[in-house]
């Protein structure tokens, strides 16, 4: 028997959601940050195996933005991500945090997919953070009695404890039908661009602190195979002022030299061929709110 199906996952920002993907289909489909609000569209990667019983399982997973109140037209556009991935999903995946698992962001979150009839299951993610058990159990009887989760599994998406109990859950709610073609390094990756532009972005977050904050977007603006295998990258990472420019330039030039070299090394190990990288920044005001700004990059 095959099954093969898409599993939205859904919650509020920072609770795992990248972390899980990634350690689901052992490939970098999305970047993770210890900051909220690092994915801004939705992005595919999918795992196909054989479950205990011998069938052929598919599951497509959706990693969307983290629900949050609309700032501006950037948010405002993640948030309507999240929307138009349930549309066509088989299962919705929520995700909490068990250390903090009944924020109002949970509650806002819920709201937007409560009324649907698609299967839901929700995930208690980063147990392996908690010393007392009782504090899962509470927390899984206190979302049982929201009355609208099929199934609640606990897990930690970064120790991969239980990974395997939630795979089983989700295979019972996909569908029979045939397995989807995709590109054999993931389907993401079609994009080159946008994989590129995601893996810079990711070190600019995780290397600037809390100095910078998320008003940076990396945009690719060439790209070409060159002499030797070489792949050459052009980027440009747009801020919207002039002193956020100046921290990731940093000293004498060191903080873009470090964030081009560590993005590089991992996009050699990726793609397995050489890479060279030609980083710069610009000054771009106010560009989360301008839509024609976000739509020449593909955020609208």
């Amino acid at each position: 028997m095959k099954k093969s199906g898409f599993v939205s996952i859904i919650g509020k920002p920072n609770v795992g959601k990248s972390t899980l993907i990634n350690n689901i289909i052992n490939f970098k489909a999305s970047i993770v940050s210890p900051k909220p609000q690092t994915t801004r569209v939705s992005i595919y990667g999918y795992t196909t195996y054989k479950n205990k019983n011998g069938d052929d399982i598919q599951i497509i997973l959706i990693d969307t933005p983290g629900y949050h109140k609309p700032l501006n037209q950037l948010s405002e556009s993640m948030i309507n991500q999240v929307i138009s991935s349930l549309q066509d999903t088989d299962v919705i995946l929520f995700i909490v945090d068990a250390t903090n698992p009944f924020e109002h962001g949970d509650r806002i979150t819920i709201e937007i997919f409560q009324n649907s009839t698609k299967p839901k299951i929700i995930a208690i993610n980063k147990i392996d953070k908690l010393k007392d058990r009782k504090v899962v159990l509470n927390t899984i009887e206190e979302y049982a009695n929201i009355k609208i989760f099929d199934e609640i599994v606990p897990i930690s998406a970064l120790k991969k404890q239980n990974i395997d109990r939630l795979l089983e859950t989700i295979e019972k709610y996909l569908p029979q039908r045939e397995h989807l073609e995709f590109d054999s390094v993931q389907p993401f990756l079609s994009n080159l661009k946008f994989y590129i532009s995601e893996i810079i972005r990711e070190k600019l977050f995780n290397y600037t602190y809390k100095e910078l904050p998320y008003k940076t977007v990396v945009v690719v603006e060439n790209l070409e195979e060159r002499k030797n295998n070489v792949l050459y990258i052009s980027a440009v990472i747009f801020v919207e002022k002039e002193s956020q420019k100046s921290i990731i330039i940093g000293k004498n030039g060191k903080m873009i030299k470090k964030l081009g070299t560590l993005a590089r090394e991992e996009l050699q190990f990726l793609l397995n061929k050489k890479v060279y990288i030609d980083l710069w920044v610009k000054e771009k005001e106010n560009w989360t709110s301008n839509e024609g700004f976000l739509k020449s990059i593909g955020y609208k």
